[in-house]
């Protein structure tokens, strides 16, 4: 059985950084108001 990599998305219309409650509602409101746009979240852990 051959497996297909996975194709990461590479175009992003918003990307917010940190996994925060402002990072959260920069996105939601940002989807609300264009439901077509593309957005990334990125949040690294750190320990």
């Amino acid at each position: 059985m051959s497996k297909k990599p996975l194709q990461a998305e590479t175009e992003y219309d918003l990307i917010c950084v940190g996994g925060g409650i402002m990072s959260a509602t920069l996105a939601l409101l940002a989807k609300l108001l264009d439901p077509n746009l593309k957005c990334l979240s990125w949040n690294v852990w750190i320990r």
